[in-house]
């Protein structure tokens, strides 16, 4: 960001660019965001009928890690 200030001392501006978070990072995130309510899911399945929304929690959390909405 292009501050005047900074212009007028003659510095450089220097805002720190965050790195971009790789898809592996977003899985992880994703998975310790929705631990609580995958354990639910995953109980449901064992003493009932699960609802639709448990078994996709459910899917999401234990299979292909394409299916993870993060991007």
């Amino acid at each position: 960001m292009y501050d005047e200030a900074v212009a007028s001392a003659g510095g450089v501006a220097s805002d720190t660019i965050e790195k971009p978070k790789s898809r592996a990072q977003k899985v992880a995130d994703w998975r310790s965001a929705n631990e609580t309510k995958y354990k639910e899911a995953r109980e449901a399945c064992c003493t009932c009928t699960p609802t639709r929304a448990q078994m996709l929690m459910v899917d999401q959390y234990e299979g292909d890690d394409r299916y993870i909405p993060i991007d």
